[in-house]
C-alpha cells in the first residue's frame, strides 16, 4: 500500500492508482485489525494498526475526504496509543501522535469543527514538533518517512525553508530512485528560494537521470521534470529553449 502511494505522488492528480491503493491499504488495515483481536498485548500489533491507517489517511486527504480522515487519524492515535502503553520503547510509535497533535493545533477553523465534531481531544503544536522530532531520531522505521513529513511543516508553517530544502536534499540523497525528491528540491528552489538557475540545474539533472533509467516510473519523472525546467527558461528569457524542451 505504502508502495503504490508513494507511485500516486508522483502523480497526484491522476486516479489511475486508486483502485489499487484502496485494495491493498483495505486488507493492511483488516490483516493488522485481525492481529490485535489475536494478540491484543502485543504492541507491535497495534502499531502496525496505526501505521495502515496512517497510509490512507494520506489518500483521503489528498482525495479531499475530510471527515473519513478526520475518523481515520482517530483511529490512528488510539492505535498508536495502545502500541505506546504497552510497550513505551516503540519510538516510531511517537510520530503519527506527533503529526496528529501538531496538525490538531495548527489546522484551520473549519477542519478544527470536524475534530470537535468527531470529540477528538486538541492539539499541541510544540509537542507534536517534539514527539515527531524523537521518533525521526531514535526511531527504526519511519525516518525516511518523519523527514518527509516535516519538511511538508517546515515549509508551510514554521517557515524554515533552509530546513526543508537540507531535509529534501538528504531524502534524495538516500531513496534515488525516487523522483519525487529531486522534483521538490528543485520547487523549493524555485518557489521559495526565487533561484531559477539552481532550480533549472536540478531539473536537468532529473531529465538525465531519468533518460538514463536511474529513477522510478521514468517517464513521470522526465515529463514533470521536463515542465519544470521549461518554466526556469521561461524566467531567465530563454524561451525558445523552454518550447524545445516541452515538444517531445
Amino acid at each position: 500500500a505504502t508502495r503504490i502511494w508513494w507511485r500516486i505522488l508522483l502523480d497526484p492528480s491522476s486516479r489511475a492508482l486508486d483502485a489499487a491503493f484502496q485494495e491493498a491499504v483495505e486488507r493492511a488495515i483488516a490483516s493488522s485489525e485481525a492481529w490485535t483481536r489475536r494478540d491484543p498485548g502485543r504492541a507491535e500489533a497495534w502499531f502496525y494498526t496505526g501505521a495502515a491507517y496512517g497510509v490512507r489517511v494520506q489518500w483521503r486527504v489528498l482525495r479531499l475526504q475530510r471527515l473519513a480522515a478526520a475518523r481515520d487519524g482517530k483511529r490512528i492515535k488510539t492505535a498508536l496509543e495502545r502500541a505506546l502503553a504497552l510497550d513505551p520503547s516503540l519510538e516510531d510509535a511517537n510520530f503519527g501522535i506527533g503529526l496528529y497533535q501538531y496538525y490538531a493545533d495548527v489546522a484551520p477553523a473549519a477542519l478544527r469543527f470536524l475534530r470537535v465534531l468527531l470529540l477528538l481531544p486538541g492539539g499541541n503544536r510544540a509537542e507534536g514538533l517534539a514527539r515527531m522530532l524523537r521518533a525521526r531520531d531514535r526511531g527504526q522505521l519511519l525516518r525516511g518517512e518523519a523527514d518527509y513529513q516535516l519538511q511538508v511543516i517546515d515549509l508551510w508553517y514554521e517557515h524554515r525553508f533552509d530546513r526543508a530544502r537540507d531535509r529534501l536534499r538528504d531524502l534524495e540523497r538516500r531513496y534515488p530512485h525516487n523522483p519525487l525528491f529531486t522534483q521538490l528540491v528543485a520547487e523549493v528552489q524555485d518557489t521559495y528560494f526565487h533561484e531559477p538557475a539552481s532550480a533549472l540545474a536540478t531539473w536537468r539533472r532529473l531529465i538525465d537521470r531519468a533518460r538514463r533509467g536511474e529513477v522510478r516510473e521514468a517517464g513521470i519523472a522526465e515529463a514533470r521534470a521536463r515542465l519544470g525546467a521549461a518554466r526556469q527558461l521561461d524566467a531567465l528569457e530563454e524561451s525558445d529553449a523552454a518550447a524545445d524542451l516541452v515538444r517531445p
